[in-house]
């Protein structure tokens, strides 16, 4: 893919790993859309510690920035910025007056404004309604999980007999989101219950908590993966959610959250695993989830593209 000068857009992947590919998507296919050159920026902070080349092969004609969101409004003079959170900081009078709502738009005016200048930036941490999933679909396809974590998820699927002479098995996924989801988190004694009465079955159970993993391991049809890491708090004697000021994003957060780059490796091996389920269940309305929902669609998925658990004996 080549692009004119027209101009750049900074394409702004922030939060958790889920919450970053529903802004990275949608903002690749809008790149593409006017000519402009995408520009990843992909921070290493506490909502995600891991480096996008570590999570994905990233297509050599991106590039990639560690740049945070202040960071890149402070750099650039005029800038429009399209986003889901009008209440940004570090925004000054120029600047500001270029924000504009993302909720409430559709795909020929959101077009037009990112190019009102040469430098625009695209935040969203959901995809909007106002671009086709199987466009969001096509974007997805240019990247693979690096090999390390096809591997990891490789090597559960054959010790749990869930992959046998290549061939996957059937089961269903149950991704239980705790931690700083608070009183939005799935019951997992309601869930518990629920895998108990169907015993003929085979469960593939992940949570961000290693409570709620240790319940099911009790039960034979039901098989949990064992993780080096999970997420942690960052303000160790406060709950959950509990606003935390982040002076590294510059920013104050409602989460009490820290996901270090073990903890969010660990998550994607369940992602994988996910995703490579014949059957998934809603738990909740987890962003983690729905991603593995597409990526259950896309050449991501092991069952639908066998080639990905090839030449993986090195890693």
């Amino acid at each position: 893919m080549s692009f004119a000068a027209n101009g750049k857009l900074y394409i702004v992947c922030d939060g958790g790993f889920a919450n970053r590919i529903n802004s990275l998507l949608p903002g690749l296919f809008l790149a593409n859309l006017i000519n402009y050159q995408p520009v990843i920026c992909w921070p290493v902070n506490r909502w995600c510690g891991l480096k996008l080349c570590s999570a994905l092969s990233v297509p050599s004609e991106l590039l990639v920035s560690s740049l945070e969101l202040h960071q890149i409004v402070a750099s650039i003079d005029t800038l429009t910025l399209l986003t889901h959170n009008v209440d940004l900081p570090n925004l000054g009078p120029r600047q500001r007056r270029y924000v504009q709502h993302l909720h409430d738009s559709d795909l020929s005016f959101v077009t037009s404004l990112l190019t009102r200048t040469r430098s625009s930036l695209y935040y969203h941490d959901s995809f909007p309604a106002w671009i086709d999933l199987p466009l969001i679909l096509s974007q997805i396809n240019r990247f693979r999980f690096q090999p390390q974590i096809y591997s990891a998820a490789f090597r559960f699927l054959l010790s749990s007999s869930l992959l046998i002479d290549q061939a996957f098995a059937r089961y269903t996924a149950l991704h239980l989101r705790a931690t700083d989801f608070a009183s939005n988190a799935p019951d997992p004694y309601h869930w518990y219950d629920y895998v108990r009465s169907y015993p003929s079955e085979k469960f593939f159970v992940c949570s961000d908590d290693l409570t709620v993993e240790s319940l099911f391991n009790k039960l034979p049809n039901a098989f949990v993966r064992v993780k080096r890491s999970y997420a942690r708090k960052s303000v160790v004697d406060r709950d959950w959610r509990h606003f935390v000021f982040d002076p590294a994003t510059d920013r104050w957060s409602p989460f009490n959250i820290e996901r270090d780059g073990s903890s969010v490796f660990e998550a994607l091996v369940d992602l994988v695993l996910l995703s490579s389920a014949s059957n998934s269940i809603e738990t909740s309305a987890s962003s983690f989830l729905r991603l593995s929902s597409l990526l259950g669609r896309s050449q991501l998925n092991p069952r639908i593209n066998p080639a990905l658990f090839k030449n993986l004996s090195r890693y």
